[in-house]
């Protein structure tokens, strides 16, 4: 029974909560050993000294304690030291060591909390009388040498409230020496500010004169550049015109040529010639097609730069002008894409018609067998002459188809007359878009 009590009076002293407090004061003077700084506000060699002081009371009571019989300190006493701990550690945990901080008053009280937890030791008769006299001693002296330089304080700080006051009084006497100085300052300003403002008047006029100098001029370059580009653009327009014209003159002697042989009883030439024709029309077609795409090409070309000079963050007055006058070419471009890109569909469509003749002629001799020799002559003269109108594939004008009589033709087999006209030997027809 006696050997359980004993165990438990040892579980109640080792697992007391006064071994973790000691661990945390000791932590936290751990951790102020690396940021007390020299410069601090307060009086640091007074709060150098407490703070040695509390870690010696710190390792003094972890020590008592080791040497005590853990079953004749009871659970109360351990309640005790650990108030004044507890207290003690309240002082301390209030410093932050912010420099522009005194923390002295929180730093003696924590002392005073640390000569509470000695008394407290003290009442432990069962220390080596030796320890606790050297532990006393060492104790006494060092609240004398504390004493003897808290009055040395006391001068220093007597001293320095003299100096502060001398201090604020040279400071006051400073700042009004600074206030006169600094209204001669203004007026000395203001006096050299009206004797500069006419310069300065006279400078902005002159930078401003220079900036609507530049501005015309830069006027005259856009309206020079932007003539120019217009009669390079007029000029290879003209061009392209006068090869158009050109080519549709070669057509329109083509047609002439054509028509002289409109009665022409050879199918196979007729159709040669349709078939030329229609190949010149390819070639045409597809270099019209050519022309357009690169000029489309040019276009968007001229358009992104025009877009990238003129609307960057960082564009110039010069740079909207060479974007502006890219536009204005690049329109141009547009047009004269738009334009070839309608003469490529009207050569196609030639191309086609062209095509399309060569197969009715050649399927005409098929068509005129049933006819006699006269008749079909005259059918034949009158496709030819109605596969061309006015040099260019079309239809038949309801004019000229209202003003054809019917021609009574009779077949070699001697079967029933047939009425027709002599646009029945083709179905072709097409439009005149050019």
């Amino acid at each position: 029974m006696e050997s359980k009590l004993s165990d438990s009076a040892t579980d109640i002293f080792d697992q007391h909560p006064l071994w973790e407090d000691l661990e945390t004061v000791e932590a936290w003077l751990n951790e102020l050993s690396e940021k007390f700084d020299p410069a601090y506000v307060g009086l640091p060699e007074l709060a150098s000294d407490f703070l040695r002081r509390i870690d010696i009371v710190i390792r003094t009571t972890r020590l008592y304690l080791n040497l005590a019989d853990k079953e004749t300190v009871s659970s109360s006493f351990l309640d005790e030291l650990r108030t004044s701990l507890l207290a003690m550690t309240g002082h301390l945990q209030q410093i932050t060591w912010d420099d522009e901080n005194d923390y002295d008053q929180e730093l003696s009280d924590a002392n005073k909390a640390a000569d509470s937890l000695l008394t407290s030791l003290y009442n432990l008769a069962f220390l080596p009388i030796d320890l606790s006299s050297a532990v006393r001693e060492a104790d006494i002296a060092e609240r004398a040498r504390v004493q003897s330089f808290l009055e040395k304080s006391q001068v220093v700080v007597h001293s320095l409230t003299a100096k502060e006051e001398e201090l604020r009084e040279q400071l006051e006497q400073n700042k009004q020496d600074s206030k006169e100085a600094l209204a001669d300052l203004r007026s000395l300003i203001e006096e050299v500010a009206e004797s500069f403002k006419d310069e300065i008047d006279e400078g902005v006029e002159a930078g401003r004169k220079r900036i609507d100098d530049q501005i015309v001029t830069l006027q005259n370059q856009y309206n020079s550049e932007i003539e120019k580009q217009k009669s390079t653009a007029q000029t290879q327009l003209e061009a392209i015109m006068a090869d158009i014209k050109r080519q549709k003159d070669e057509l329109d002697a083509m047609v002439e040529k054509t028509q002289t042989i409109s009665g022409y009883v050879a199918e196979a030439a007729m159709s040669r010639m349709f078939r030329e024709q229609a190949d010149e029309a390819k070639k045409l077609w597809n270099s019209f097609t050519i022309a357009a795409s690169v000029v489309t090409l040019l276009t968007v070309i001229l358009l992104f730069i025009a877009g990238t000079q003129g609307l960057g963050a960082d564009a110039t007055l010069a740079d909207v002008v060479r974007a502006t006058v890219r536009l204005f070419f690049s329109l141009g471009a547009g047009a004269l894409a738009a334009y070839l890109f309608r003469q490529a569909a009207a050569q196609q469509r030639r191309f086609q018609d062209s095509r399309s003749a060569e197969v009715r002629l050649g399927s005409m001799d098929a068509f005129l067998a049933q006819f006699e020799e006269d008749e079909a002559q005259e059918i034949r003269r009158g496709v030819g002459q109605r596969v061309y109108i006015d040099g260019e594939l079309g239809e038949v004008s309801r004019g000229d188809q209202a003003g054809r009589k019917p021609v009574a033709l009779a077949p070699k087999d001697g079967s029933n007359g047939t009425q027709t006209t002599a646009s029945q030997g083709t179905h072709h027809t097409v439009t005149d878009e050019d």
